[in-house]
């Protein structure tokens, strides 16, 4: 069974053209890899977390400060080591030690094992590298970012209470 089949079949009613949602699924099925999946989800990450976090009304301004940073940080460093490490890992997979024994295998077939392979190697190996490599570089980074974020917060701030000032002046 396709993943769009099994998709398609348990999804709730929804008012979509369920050919296009099946199509989309099946091209990314069959033309996205696993670290271009971390890439996507990183960008994503990288463009919406920090938002919710510096809109998050419920911490001191400090606080929030210091999230939207680490947030930041953790999005770069999470999806660059994330892509690196997956392809990396899908290209091992073409080592002899996992070639599949096996004569008569598809291309399609042989790539969708190494995308698998690779995916499982590199979930293995990214448990020790979140500790050893990623937490490191994050609280490197966000030592890094606080500069330039402090000071980009100082000057939207300061333009927002000149136009708050010009504003009340022209009353």
């Amino acid at each position: 069974m396709k993943i769009s089949d099994f998709f398609l079949k348990h999804m709730p009613q929804i008012k979509l053209k369920k050919d296009l949602l099946k199509k989309t699924v099946d091209f990314c099925d069959k033309h996205v890899s696993s670290p271009q999946q971390r890439l996507a989800i990183g960008v994503t990450a990288l463009f919406t977390q920090p938002l919710i976090d510096y809109y998050n009304t419920n911490i001191d301004e400090k606080t929030r400060d210091l999230s939207v940073q680490k947030t930041l940080s953790k999005a770069i460093v999470g999806m660059t080591t994330g892509f690196f490490i997956r392809d990396w890992c899908i290209k091992l997979s073409n080592a002899k030690i996992f070639k599949p024994n096996i004569k008569d295998i598809s291309p399609d077939k042989y790539k969708n094992y190494k995308n698998a392979m690779g995916t499982l190697l590199a979930t293995i190996i990214m448990t020790g590298t979140n500790f050893l490599v990623d937490a490191p570089l994050t609280a490197i980074l966000t030592s890094g970012i606080s500069k330039p974020y402090n000071t980009i917060k100082n000057h939207f701030s300061k333009n927002n209470q000149r136009d708050m000032k010009n504003e009340q002046e022209v009353k």
